[in-house]
């Protein structure tokens, strides 16, 4: 019996340039098993200090160079980015289109007409607050965008809760696929001690550490305040925030 063809998956995204959603896509691009994907990204703008990462795993990088243009005519340029967007993914005779985060999910659903990819999913990866200050046009874009994409795919309940009632989205259309970790190799114990006494921190310092955007809903403020309960009880507690 001839096996099935591997699926061929289009990660869509502005760029590969280092942040938590980017970062999340080249990974799960990394650990896709190749006898079942093909893999492919699809980037608008540059190509980022991630693409040779995901290169590495044997996933191609196409990049189709958009730049913000206030010039007169602009409205014609966004125009023909849509159609040449639009046939690159045809031409990658994709079967999978997965979009993260606005710019990308909005212009893979509106140019679905043209790609006619089989399967469209929507990553959101943050809370769409954001989506408040959008004018007239950007709001018709999402609101195509949420009813031709298949799935919504959020990192979080507090996401997908976020999204249910900002967007008016019922939460069972919803799925929600927490961001995987991936532990690192040990440290050496010379290189731990070399750090921790960078930071001026004592062998019997208790380090708790939190790599986030310095922004509302990250939970920061509810770390500062835990940290600052417990340190009466242990005074050696030290919080570094990256």
């Amino acid at each position: 019996m001839t096996p099935p063809r591997p699926l061929r998956i289009a990660f869509v995204s502005a760029s590969l340039d280092l942040g938590g959603a980017e970062r999340q896509m080249v990974h799960l691009a990394q650990h896709l098993p190749r006898d079942r994907f093909v893999v492919d990204f699809v980037l608008l703008t540059h190509r980022g200090t991630l693409a040779p990462v995901a290169e590495a795993a044997d996933a191609r990088v196409h990049v189709l160079g958009w730049a913000p243009s206030r010039e007169r005519g602009h409205a014609f340029r966004w125009l023909w980015n849509l159609a040449r967007f639009g046939f690159a993914l045809r031409r990658g005779h994709y079967d999978i289109v997965d979009a993260w985060l606005y710019h990308a999910y909005a212009i893979s659903s509106v140019t679905r007409p043209v790609h006619r990819t089989p399967v469209v999913l929507s990553g959101r990866r943050s809370l769409s607050d954001f989506k408040e200050g959008h004018n007239p046009i950007l709001r018709v874009l999402d609101a195509i965008s949420k009813r031709t994409v298949d799935g919504i795919v959020a990192n979080s309940e507090a996401v997908r809760t976020d999204v249910a009632e900002r967007e008016h989205i019922s939460p069972e259309h919803i799925r929600v696929i927490y961001n995987g970790v991936e532990i690192p190799a040990a440290m050496p114990a010379a290189e731990r001690e070399a750090i921790r006494t960078g930071w001026g921190f004592g062998s019997d310092a208790v380090i708790v550490g939190s790599v986030a955007n310095y922004k509302s809903g990250k939970g920061l403020e509810m770390l500062l305040r835990v940290a600052a309960t417990l340190r009466p009880q242990v005074p050696q507690l030290r919080l570094v925030l990256v």
